[in-house]
C-alpha cells in the first residue's frame, strides 16, 4: 500500500491499509444475520472487503469498487463467491436498481474530490440506498463534516485513534423523507 500511496497519494488517500480497528468500528451496528446488499466504494487492497466478507451470511452480496487497476487484480484475487469487484465509478454505474442496497461503506478520499464529485457519489449513494439503508464513511479529518451532515440525515459520528492516521467515521440512514 505504501507505494501505492507514494504514487498516487490524491486517488488512494492514504499510505497505509486501514486497520483492523478501523474495519471493526466502520461496520460495527450493521446486522449482517440478514441478506444484504453492500457496496464499498475504494475497495483498495482489500483491508476491509476481507472483514465484510467474514461477517456477511451466505445469502449476501458484496460489490467492491475499484478504479486502481494495481488495487483491482488484489481484490479480485479474494476468491469468494460473494464477492464481486467492479472496475469503474459508482457514478457510471447501472447494476443496481433504485432503492434496492443496504449498506453502503465508503473508503473514498472524499476530501480530495472537488465539489461537484462529492455531489456525484452522494446523490447516487442516496438513490441505490434502500429507505433505511445504511451509509458509512472514514475521513483523516473533519473536512467533509459540514458536507455530509448536510447530505444525509442522522449522522453520527465515530472515531477510530488506532489507525494510521487516526480517522473519524460517518454512520448515517437514509430516511424516507431524505
Amino acid at each position: 500500500m505504501t507505494i501505492e500511496g507514494l504514487k498516487n497519494l490524491k486517488t488512494v488517500g492514504t499510505l497505509v491499509s486501514s486497520s483492523k480497528y478501523l474495519s471493526k468500528k466502520i461496520l460495527k451496528g450493521i446486522d449482517f444475520s440478514k441478506k444484504l446488499t453492500v457496496i464499498e466504494l475504494g475497495g483498495g487492497n482489500g483491508a476491509i472487503t476481507k472483514n465484510i466478507l467474514t461477517r456477511i451470511n451466505s445469502d449476501s452480496k458484496l460489490y467492491s469498487f475499484e478504479v486502481h487497476p494495481k488495487f483491482y487484480t488484489e481484490l479480485n484475487s479474494i476468491s469468494d463467491s460473494r464477492l464481486e469487484v467492479v472496475n469503474t465509478c459508482l457514478t457510471e454505474c447501472q447494476l443496481f436498481d433504485p432503492a434496492s442496497v443496504d449498506v453502503v461503506i465508503s473508503c473514498l478520499p472524499i476530501a480530495n474530490f472537488n465539489y461537484a464529485q462529492k455531489e456525484d457519489v452522494f446523490t447516487k449513494i442516496k438513490y441505490f440506498l434502500k429507505e433505511d439503508g445504511q451509509f458509512r464513511q472514514f475521513q483523516y479529518s473533519l473536512i467533509d463534516y459540514r458536507y455530509i451532515k448536510d447530505s444525509f440525515d442522522n449522522l453520527n459520528m465515530d472515531y477510530c485513534l488506532f489507525n494510521i492516521p487516526p480517522a473519524f467515521i460517518y454512520k448515517t440512514k437514509k430516511s424516507k423523507f431524505a
